[in-house]
């Protein structure tokens, strides 16, 4: 993860050269076996390729993902275990694998994804054979594809991964080299010397050495002499290359030394404590400062340009400073955090926890620690002052050189306590305190009393000051309201409820100035807002309204007034239209709702403190982040005053200490890259697995558990988890404290598993990182187990076959059977549509009018006859016919009808328009029933006239609708005449006609229903039939 500072470069410059050249403050979080570590002894740490810190102990070898450990120990049992507990030195390989040097046991290549040793390489002879098992320095140099390896006895070696061998250098004196070459050294160090391709600078037991690979000659530089010895500058243990000069550190002798690689000259920095010498790593921190790692006295840093060490273990913050005196190794991860290796655990140093320089108050009282407080910050161009709960005097800390002096008020042996410290217009401090008002002249060298105002006041405990002008000053009381003062005439003014309409008189905490040039007043019991111009109180924010103890104010850029209260969190007040536009609270991400002071600070944020951490609230994006004892606090019970200072930082107050700090340092991040799968387990135990590839699980193995980080170290106790498994949780699931996420009793099947992180207070979340993940089915929902059984069924039918094969054939012949039926039904529906009475008495008619030699009628009547039987004949065919084609049947028909009953029957058949007939289709024959219903049982008794109408509609573009409606005598009348009448034939038309329907829906869905209406006259009696069929539009394709 990539992070960014922006620096608001004036101001932080000035900050950063006040620390000048006093002792290094540093705060480190110590990591050892209470916190989950094998061992406190740790020897080497590195970083793999996919993020995770891998911590080398004197107990076996650890994982580290920022929250918990996952360690692998020796087994003599196993050889793919690794060979040795007591792990000296590392080094990470580009495809994520690990070589690992052991004191004793030789080198091992280790790979994190099976959790096994894939090569070890020893002093037993064989393909593998180095020349000694204690392994003193690994260094993979990429650019060959080569391991360097330093020994303890023979010099070095090299494995070459291409050719997958090791390779023994020949080593010849240089001819410029006056003393024999040592017969045995130890090598601790590799570098490429940047002027020469071919040669490499090496450290060793015995000196400096150069290595030509082309011509083999190597050539050794002492610094002193060449002799050995605990006590000399040549027990060389690490290199750092800066330009044309090499930095070294020898375990004896100076300890810190520098090598001119043109020259071939030598400096050397020898510290002032001779257990300081004794160093064995170094790493560059900064441009001008080398991290130094010595034994006896802990981790020391020296500045390069003034050429000075300091000690990171003489620290005020107990708590957090370097356990480990012997320090064996220091290791800058990806995040540029620094992993201090030591004999008493492993100390994490991230700039994350450095923010807050914490500085003792060294001027003031010997009171106690619980006693002597900030209670307030004032400054001035050079000075910082600051107001303890205990002193004699007011602490003044010069920004130049960051020394403090105490300023007291001459004649007074008592301690006292400053509560407020302003700067009047002309550059004097004034101070509240318990002895009531003091000021100050840069110039002078003890606090003055200012005599005449303290002898207006009847109760010397003032709480707050604010200079309207040079001359004019209120004075915030703690029982009479304010006091305005008039320094030129020495007049006073009491302000109260009563006479000025306060909201309060008691307690007046805070007097500020906002932008429009009001003032604010925080009292016991609300807000008052004045007019001073005018005289006048504009606003009162009262107890009535909710508002209780008001302790800071303070207006950020955006004309936002924040009040801190006792219990009700942080209010945010509009200065130019004087309402409340904010609340914050517990609820919005504070520690605490019990607030005493805030600070607007200059770039968007605004710093709350609690008796549980100090908060920072993004005034753009109401986000809140939390920064306690893990960021580089000394305590989260913060009572110490949080003020502003002039250029733009910020100090806050401990007991016994303080912090100032710049605001813009605190680190924002870029991008928040994707989290890590970090271990797998099934049933409580690991598993190995490869996070690229996909998890595939047995049926039995249903019950996982999965471990995630963001392996982000800085801010790993800042960052919230969601997770989900796709297609079982509805949606994102927070991750609480646990970074693992539990399934139980799944299915078989494929599953992907998500996850992802942002940092607490935010928005934006990581792009998720995915897992995919198989639990197989049981063996009897694999494809096998079916295979197995359809084997097994086919035998059975097999033996079966000649049984079922006469079933089949039964059942074929049934199917036959059932279909001639079916189509001997339809026939007989198609057959039955036209009446027996109908053709008998069309005959009769024909022949009627050939008796009364009435041709011309006789020929008509015949002619309409051939065509509507030929019709009938050829619908038998077919199921389907043609609209137009059903409807010139159905006319036929009824112009038949019309010249056999005469006058006493007229028909209309009406066609929606819409209705394209020449392209739907309909099953014929199908209303023809229906309309010779309406002749026999409704017109042919009816005394007069009767009408048939057979309409045909388009309902809703779907649909096609046929009406028959006739003026009839009615169904009721008709069935009454027809059970009187001495012919009781049933006609089976209207029968046959549904059943046809029953199997035209179930072949073809067609929908096809029928409704029968009596239709009435005004008084109930029947004036006819209608009959309604209506099916879906059947189009020609």
């Amino acid at each position: 993860m990539k992070y960014t500072k922006l620096y608001l470069i004036v101001f932080n410059l000035l900050f950063t050269l006040s620390l000048k050249g006093q002792v290094k403050p540093g705060f480190f979080r110590n990591i050892g076996v209470q916190e989950g570590l094998p061992s406190e002894f740790v020897l080497s740490t590195i970083q793999d390729s996919n993020g995770f810190i891998w911590i080398g102990t004197s107990n076996g070898l650890s994982r580290f993902d920022g929250y918990g450990f996952k360690h692998y120990q020796s087994d003599y049992e196993d050889s793919t275990a690794i060979a040795g507990d007591f792990i000296y030195c590392m080094e990470a390989d580009d495809d994520g694998k690990i070589w690992i040097g052991h004191y004793e046991a030789g080198l091992d290549l280790f790979n994190p994804k099976s959790g096994k040793v894939e090569k070890h390489f020893n002093e037993f002879p064989g393909p593998n054979a180095i020349p000694d098992n204690k392994i003193t320095r690994i260094w993979l140099e990429k650019s060959k594809s080569r391991l360097w390896i330093g020994t303890s006895k023979e010099h070095f070696v090299w494995y070459n991964k291409t050719k997958n061998k090791i390779e023994i250098p020949v080593l010849k004196k240089h001819p410029d080299h006056k003393t024999p070459l040592p017969e045995r050294n130890s090598f601790y160090d590799f570098k490429p010397n940047p002027l020469n391709k071919d040669e490499y600078w090496m450290a060793t037991n015995d000196g400096l050495a150069l290595y030509n690979e082309k011509t083999q000659y190597i050539r050794y530089y002492y610094s002193k002499d060449a002799t050995g010895g605990l006590t000399t500058n040549n027990r060389m243990r690490k290199l750092h290359i800066k330009g044309d000069k090499i930095w070294i550190v020898s375990r004896g002798g100076d300890g810190l030394m520098c090598f001119d690689m043109i020259n071939k000259t030598w400096e050397v920095y020898p510290s002032t404590n001779q257990s300081n010498n004794l160093i064995v790593d170094l790493f560059e921190k900064t441009n001008n400062e080398l991290w130094l790692a010595t034994i006896g006295s802990g981790l020391m840093s020296f500045d390069i340009n003034d050429k000075t060490f300091n000690s990171f273990n003489k620290s005020d913050n107990k708590s957090y400073y370097l356990r480990g005196l012997d320090v064996r190794n220091i290791f800058e991860d990806k995040e540029k955090n620094v992993w201090v290796s030591t004999t008493k655990g492993l100390g994490f140093y991230t700039n994350y926890n450095q923010f807050f320089p914490l500085q003792k108050i060294t001027s003031g009282t010997q009171a106690s620690l619980n006693e002597r407080t900030p209670m307030c910050f004032g400054d001035d161009s050079s000075y910082i002052y600051i107001g303890l709960s205990e002193t004699k005097g007011l602490v003044k800390v010069d920004k130049k050189n960051n020394t403090q002096s105490l300023i007291t008020l001459k004649g007074n042996t008592e301690n006292f306590h400053i509560y407020r410290i302003v700067q009047r217009p002309n550059g004097e401090i004034w101070i509240t305190s318990s002895l009531g008002i003091l000021s100050y002249k840069s110039k002078e060298k003890s606090l003055r009393r200012q005599t005449f105002i303290n002898n207006q006041l009847i109760d010397n405990r003032i709480h707050s000051l604010y200079f309207l002008n040079n001359n004019s000053l209120l004075i915030g009381s703690r029982y009479e309201g304010i006091f305005e003062c008039d320094l030129t005439e020495n007049n006073f003014t009491n302000l109260t409820k009563e006479n000025f309409g306060l909201v309060h008189d008691r307690f007046i905490h805070e007097i500020v100035k906002d932008h429009n040039g009001n003032i604010w007043i925080g009292t016991e019991r609300g807000i008052s807002v004045i007019n001073f111009k005018k005289k006048k109180v504009i606003k009162n924010f009262s107890l009535s309204e909710g508002y209780k103890v008001i302790y800071r104010l303070s207006e950020d850029e955006n004309g936002i007034m924040w009040a801190s209260s006792e219990s009700q969190g942080v209010f945010g007040f509009s200065t130019d239209k004087l309402t409340r536009v904010k609340t914050i609270t517990k609820k919005d991400g504070l520690t605490s709702n019990a607030i005493q002071h805030i600070a607007a600070d200059m770039v968007g944020s605004l710093w709350i403190s609690t008796q549980q951490g100090l908060c920072k609230y993004n005034l753009s994006d109401s986000s809140i982040q939390v920064f306690n004892t893990q960021n580089g606090l000394i305590d989260n019970h913060l009572e110490g005053s949080l003020n502003t200072i002039s250029d733009g930082t910020i100090a806050l107050g401990f007991k016994e200490h303080f912090t100032i700090f710049n605001p813009i340092n605190i680190l924002q991040t870029e991008k928040l890259d994707k989290p890590k799968i970090t271990s797998f387990e099934v049933f409580d135990k690991q598993r190995t697995f490869d996070s690229s590839s996909e998890i595939v699980l047995k049926p039995s193995e249903n019950f996982f558990t999965i471990g995630f980080s963001a392996l982000s170290y800085g801010i790993a106790d800042k960052l919230d988890y969601q997770y989900m498994l796709v297609g079982i949780d509805n949606g994102w699931i927070f991750a609480k404290d646990k970074r693992e996420a539990n399934y139980t009793n799944l299915e078989a099947g494929s599953y992907e598993f998500r996850v992802r992180y942002n940092i607490k207070g935010t928005g934006e979340w990581s792009e998720y990182e995915t897992q995919s993940i198989e639990i197989q089915p049981p063996f009897t929902k694999t494809i096998w187990f079916y295979l197995l059984l359809l084997t097994l069924v086919g035998g059975i039918i097999r033996a079966f076959y000649l049984l079922k094969i006469n079933q089949v054939k039964n059942e074929e012949r049934l199917k036959t059977e059932l279909n001639k039926e079916l189509l001997a039904l339809e026939m007989k529906a198609l057959r039955s549509q036209m009446n027996p009475h109908f053709i008998f008495n069309s005959l009769n008619s024909i022949k009627y009018y050939v008796l009364q030699n009435d041709t011309k009628k006789a020929s008509k009547y015949l002619n309409q006859f051939s065509k509507l039987i030929r019709r009938i004949f050829n619908n038998t065919q077919q199921e389907f016919t043609l609209l137009d084609e059903e409807i010139e049947t159905i006319g036929l028909f009824l112009e038949m009808e019309k010249l056999r009953f005469g006058d006493k029957l007229e028909f209309e058949i009406i066609v929606d328009p819409n209705l394209n007939t020449e392209d739907i289709k309909v099953p014929n024959m199908l209303i023809q029933p229906h309309v010779e219903n309406s002749i026999w049982h409704g017109i042919m008794h009816k005394k007069t006239t009767g009408k048939i109408e057979v309409i045909f509609d388009k309902i809703k573009d779907e649909y096609l609708q046929i009406t028959i409606r006739d003026n009839g005598i009615g169904r009721e009348k008709a069935s009454r005449i027809k059970s009187e009448s001495a012919n009781k034939h049933k006609s089976k038309g209207i029968e046959l006609t549904q059943n046809r329907i029953n199997l035209i829906n179930e072949n073809h869905g067609l929908d096809i229903t029928t409704d029968f209406k009596d239709l009435k006259d005004e008084k109930g009696f029947a004036k006819g039939t209608e009959v309604c069929t209506k099916m879906k539009i059947f189009y020609v394709l």
